[in-house]
C-alpha cells in the first residue's frame, strides 16, 4: 500500500524536488500540493503525511490542514518563532511531527563533530562560516544555528557567525577551530538540493509509522543506532 503524500510549497525549489522524487519513488503516492500559485487545498485523497518547505507565513494553514486530515507532518521550513513551534509540539499530542531545519544526513553527522571539537576550548577560539544562495531570507541560516547550538552545548567561547549570500550555492557550512599555530575545520557542502529532499522523502516514510510525538533528527537516527 502507498503512501499519500501532500506537498506545502509546492511551487518552491525544494517542493518540486520533493514532488519528483515522490514521483519515482515505489511506495509513494503524490496527492496534492500547496502554493500562493496553487491555494487548493484539497488533495486527490487523504494524504498520510504532508511535507513541507513552505514559509513561516503559513504555519496555520499548515497546522489546521494536518488536524483536519488527521496525517503526519515533516517540515523542513527554517525561520520559525516560538509561538510557531509551540503550534507545533501541540500538533504533536494528537499525530507524529517531525521538523529539522536541515535534512541533509551529512549535517546531522556534522553537529554530533561538533559538539565533541568544541570542548577544547582552552587550545582553541571557534565560530561557524556559512555560505548560501542570494535567494535565501534568513540570515545566519537555520542550518548555521544547528551547528552553533551544537557548538555551544560544549563552549561558552563561539564566535559570531559569519553569513554569506553568492550566486546559486546550495550550501556551505564550516566549523572552525583556530588557534595562533593551526586551523581545524568540519565542513559540509551540499551538492544539490535533492539532498534535502530526498532527506524529507526518507524521514516521511519513517514518521508515518511513529506514535504522536514531536520529532527530530535525534529520534531518526536512533534506527541506525540500534536504540530502536
Amino acid at each position: 500500500m502507498s503512501v499519500a503524500v501532500f506537498i506545502f510549497g509546492e511551487s518552491g525549489r525544494m517542493g518540486q524536488e520533493v514532488k519528483s522524487i515522490v514521483n519515482d519513488t515505489k511506495g509513494l503516492e503524490f496527492v496534492g500540493g500547496y502554493s500562493a500559485q496553487n491555494p487548493d487545498l484539497n488533495p486527490q485523497k487523504k494524504p498520510d503525511v504532508v511535507i513541507d518547505f513552505s514559509l513561516p507565513e503559513t504555519r496555520t494553514q499548515l497546522v489546521d490542514f494536518v488536524k483536519a486530515q488527521g496525517c503526519s507532518l515533516v517540515s523542513g521550513t527554517t525561520g520559525f518563532k516560538e509561538d510557531d513551534f509551540m503550534a507545533l509540539k501541540e500538533l504533536g499530542q494528537q499525530t507524529s511531527v517531525f521538523w529539522a531545519a536541515n535534512m541533509s544526513f551529512g549535517v546531522y553527522l556534522m553537529s554530533q563533530l561538533t559538539e565533541i571539537l568544541a570542548k577544547y576550548q582552552a587550545f582553541y577560539e571557534f565560530h561557524v562560516e556559512e555560505t548560501h544562495h542570494v535567494h535565501k531570507k534568513d540570515k545566519p541560516s537555520g542550518t548555521a544555528i544547528i551547528i552553533e547550538n551544537s557548538a555551544k552545548k560544549s563552549t561558552d567561547q563561539l564566535k559570531p557567525t559569519i553569513s554569506h549570500r553568492e550566486g546559486e550555492v546550495f550550501g556551505i557550512h564550516r566549523f572552525i577551530a583556530s588557534s595562533k599555530n593551526e586551523n581545524l575545520e568540519i565542513k559540509h557542502e551540499a551538492h544539490n538540493r535533492s539532498l534535502f529532499a530526498q532527506g524529507a522523502v526518507d524521514v516521511a516514510q519513517w514518521v508515518v509509522n511513529q506514535s504522536p510525538g514531536f520529532y527530530g533528527m535525534d529520534d531518526f537516527f536512533k534506527k541506525f543506532q540500534g536504540k530502536s
